[in-house]
């Protein structure tokens, strides 16, 4: 009665809906419906000057809400977060929230075009420095086809789905984690996604109805150029008494004595990157544009001239960032001066 079984088909009893919304591997009968995951390390996409087209690039497949769980994961570990104290607690603020890329996801997944002809196609999901985008095959549906207004969507009190059944079974089908459903199916998800993106100032959504494919885009507000806005989710973790979005100080007179003789053949603004926070050798090739290599070279002679240091013992171990010691550092009181 659900629409999960049918006899309508002599080959099969399960609908397609039923397959996306409960199957244990839907890709197994139909490969392309799933989603993919990249992160690319300029903001139009080209590659970096080694070569390097992705940062990180992942397959998102398995039923919709364990595709949805994934990407959520993915997008985390590709973000930048800060954490605000305020008195006993403690909250992480994201690039962008996950409430808001959780439903955007949803929503392309499950209003996407199903159709024999665009089963090929997967829905794209891309983070670039400046912004993420999610491509989902098949434009506006229904009354909402060529509105590419917000507001528009959000103030329609009338809900059109291309995929009716399947928007109804994902409405008791639970998110891997999160023990929420995957939809309402009350055409609340992109008002749910605007309000999570007006509580952090980021901007709301963009939408590009090109009929083929609708494409949603999200900017960070927050983006400064030059700066990387790659990182594993922990860069900008800790307390901050100072703007961590702002641009990095120069180094003081005193400061630039101490380092000018590295500046020959080492760009300052590997100084001035870490300044915000440590960072990797790939966050820090990305910023720069250049290769992953070249900067290995650079941080090795600054480690030895004791300005930066591991944050691991090994600074081979994976997940070891790069840090400036506390005396080049503008907000960490330098304790050599008080001795």
């Amino acid at each position: 009665m659900l629409g999960v079984l049918t006899d309508q088909q002599p080959d099969s009893s399960v609908t397609l809906a039923g397959l996306l919304a409960l199957g244990r591997y839907p890709q197994q009968f139909v490969p392309q419906l799933a989603a993919s995951f990249i992160v690319l390390p300029t903001m139009d996409g080209s590659a970096l000057a080694d070569g390097t087209r992705f940062i990180d690039n992942q397959p998102l497949d398995g039923p919709i809400p364990a595709i949805v769980a994934q990407a959520v994961s993915a997008m985390q570990r590709n973000m930048r977060r800060r954490s605000v104290v305020e008195g006993a607690g403690r909250q992480d603020i994201w690039d962008y929230p996950t409430e808001a890329i959780r439903e955007i996801v949803a929503n392309a997944l499950m209003h996407r075009d199903y159709h024999p002809a665009t089963q090929g196609t997967q829905v794209r999901i891309s983070l670039y420095p400046d912004r993420f985008e999610v491509a989902s095959p098949g434009g506006l549906h229904g009354i909402h086809a060529g509105r590419t207004d917000v507001a528009q969507l959000i103030d329609s009190s009338i809900n059109s789905t291309r995929n009716a059944l399947l928007a109804r079974l994902l409405e008791d089908v639970v998110i891997p984690g999160t023990g929420r459903p995957v939809c309402e199916n009350r055409g609340s998800g992109l008002r749910a996604a605007v309000q999570a993106l007006d509580r952090v100032g980021t901007g709301r959504p963009e939408l590009d109805d090109r009929v083929r494919e609708l494409v949603v885009t999200v900017r960070d507000q927050c983006f400064r150029p030059g700066v990387s806005a790659l990182g594993d989710g922990d860069r900008l973790a800790g307390r901050f008494d100072h703007d961590p979005w702002a641009p990095p100080p120069k180094p003081d007179a005193r400061q630039q004595a101490q380092l000018q003789p590295l500046y020959e053949g080492t760009p300052a603004e590997v100084i001035q990157l870490l300044q915000a926070g440590p960072l990797s050798s790939v966050d820090l090739a990305a910023a720069l544009g250049t290769s992953k290599q070249t900067v290995l070279n650079w941080l090795r002679r600054l480690r030895d001239d004791e300005i930066v240091a591991p944050t691991r013992a090994d600074p081979r171990t994976r997940g070891n960032k790069w840090m400036l010691v506390s005396r080049f550092h503008p907000h960490v009181p330098d304790q050599s001066a008080q001795i």
